[in-house]
């Protein structure tokens, strides 16, 4: 292989993710991929060379691929790439067009969605411009099943290299305005201090617990730990709470939305005591026939702390109000009530307030 995703030598943000881009082609060699990215019908495994720099030009391309068609034809594609800290530049563009044969394109990715105007008013169709949100919705679309693309996917996001930081849009505003109005924030705070007062756990018999109102770790809402923690076990806490931020618990939200969760956590140097727990996996195994989800081989997430979840999108409510987050916790309990986990010291210690 040309190209080593893990020998990434580069240390400017804009050519560490054109390597990595190339990374991604060469590892995946997709006609499908190709085919989105270049408007044109190619072969199987359409490319047959990387080169990834170039020098001495009056422009110089970030790289380009040599990619063979249906009708066994063969052409390349020039590549320029830029990030939220670079504009995109006409003359340098039509530099690059002076490499490129008539058959050949000049492929352009941009996070910035204006970027379509430059490419326009030079009005040369070997040119195909993409966004790298059009890139990455489609990677984690079409490529569900490839951890490194996956990986890829995150690694834009988490980098901000993917997102539009540059440029604010009219509806983008009009949503921040009326973000503003309703005053989300200081609304969804209030709540859940109401609800951690309104919230009767003991009708489900967890009596040992309290609860605090907190903002940290990517999640706000009611705080749960045990009341006596003389004998705990596992150091277990967890959460009802506005699961809004993902950079801390590293679980992707279902539909790229915020979401109503209900998390169970435990002390990492816990944990292997339920690993080799044959009756917690069996508990476990049922809780996630019934919604919940499961981290207890780290499966849905690197961060230990994560145990068990049971989330929802915000979107999926006509409402949000103390009632509504009241239904919710008592759905879960009821849930963890059905399945006897009560049973296994985990949860039973929620509930016991003396000789834990």
């Amino acid at each position: 292989m040309t190209t080593n995703i893990f020998l990434n030598s580069y240390q400017q943000p804009e050519n560490k993710l054109t390597y990595n881009f190339f990374a991604i082609l060469e590892i995946l060699n997709s006609n499908q991929f190709i085919d989105y990215l270049t408007s044109k019908q190619t072969s199987e495994k359409p490319i047959i060379g990387i080169k990834t720099v170039y020098g001495g030009g009056e422009t110089n391309p970030d790289g380009s691929f040599d990619i063979k068609l249906s009708n066994a034809k063969q052409i390349t594609v020039f590549y320029e790439n830029k990030t939220n800290r670079r504009g995109l530049d006409a003359d340098q563009l039509i530099g690059h067009l002076k490499q490129c044969s008539e058959s050949d394109l000049l492929l352009v990715t941009s996070p910035r969605k204006s970027d379509i105007e430059i490419v326009k008013e030079i009005g040369d169709p070997r040119i195909v411009f993409r966004t790298w949100q059009e890139i990455s919705l489609y990677l984690k679309k079409n490529f569900q099943d490839n951890p490194i693309v996956q990986q890829f996917v995150e690694y834009g996001k988490k980098s901000g290299e993917f997102d539009e930081l540059g440029e604010i849009y009219s509806e983008e505003i009009q949503i921040y305005c009326e973000y503003l109005k309703i005053n989300f924030d200081l609304k969804i705070s209030s709540i859940f201090q109401n609800f951690i007062h309104d919230i009767d756990f003991s009708k489900f018999g967890f009596n040992n617990i309290k609860l605090h109102y907190s903002d940290a770790w990517g999640r706000k809402g009611a705080e749960i730990s045990l009341k006596n923690t003389d004998n705990s076990t596992y150091e277990q806490f967890g959460a009802i709470c506005l699961y809004y931020d993902i950079d801390d618990h590293g679980i992707i939200f279902k539909k790229n939305l915020p979401e109503l969760a209900f998390f169970f956590d435990i002390d990492p140097e816990h944990k292997n005591l339920l690993q080799i727990d044959n009756e917690f996996k069996e508990i476990k195994n049922n809780l996630v026939a019934d919604g919940f989800e499961s981290n207890l081989e780290n499966e849905l997430t690197a961060n230990q702390w994560r145990l068990l979840a049971y989330r929802q999108t915000i979107s999926d409510f006509k409402i949000l109000n103390v009632q509504e987050i009241i239904s919710f916790t008592e759905k879960v309990l009821t849930i963890i009530l059905k399945n006897n986990a009560t049973k296994h010291k985990y949860f039973s210690q929620f509930i016991k307030t003396e000789e834990i």
